[in-house]
């Protein structure tokens, strides 16, 4: 006779095996979870063909980079279908970020504590050097 317990037990276990399960390919290797990032050589999907690096540095107003700056990204228009997580991200120690986007219009929004909030939209283009500056103003106490 099984258990309450032990259906729960075993449905529990279930829960954390399929999802293991549904990332892996029949010869055992993990596939990518993240349209964004690809790193397997010549496998490419149609959308990584359409992606750009875009580079940007954060500074206060006196041109110091600013880390862990956080920041959100929104799709005004672009070439292909596609989403952004809507999450934020933050810049690195020193005060830079790299994003892969497929050509478009963007809007970045920069948060952090101490600053005012900054947006500013770019135009993000194919064979095109896309680095970005964003200066953030300290707030007046």
């Amino acid at each position: 006779m099984i258990t309450t317990a032990k259906k729960v037990g075993f449905a529990l276990l279930m829960l954390c095996l399929i999802p293991l399960l549904a990332f892996c390919q029949p010869n055992g290797k993990e596939t990518p979870t993240n349209d964004r990032d690809h790193s397997q050589g010549n496998r490419q999907t149609d959308l990584d063909r359409h992606l750009v690096t875009v580079t940007g540095k954060v500074t206060d107003t006196d041109v110091r980079p600013i880390s862990k700056a956080k920041y959100s990204i929104d799709s005004i228009r672009t070439e292909v279908p596609f989403s952004i997580p809507e999450m934020l991200y933050y810049t690195d120690n020193t005060g830079t970020f790299t994003d892969r986007l497929p050509p478009g219009r963007y809007k970045y929004t920069f948060f952090k504590e101490g600053y005012e909030t900054h947006e500013q939209t770019i135009e993000v283009k194919k064979g095109r050097n896309n680095v970005f500056t964003f200066r953030l103003k300290k707030k007046s106490n």
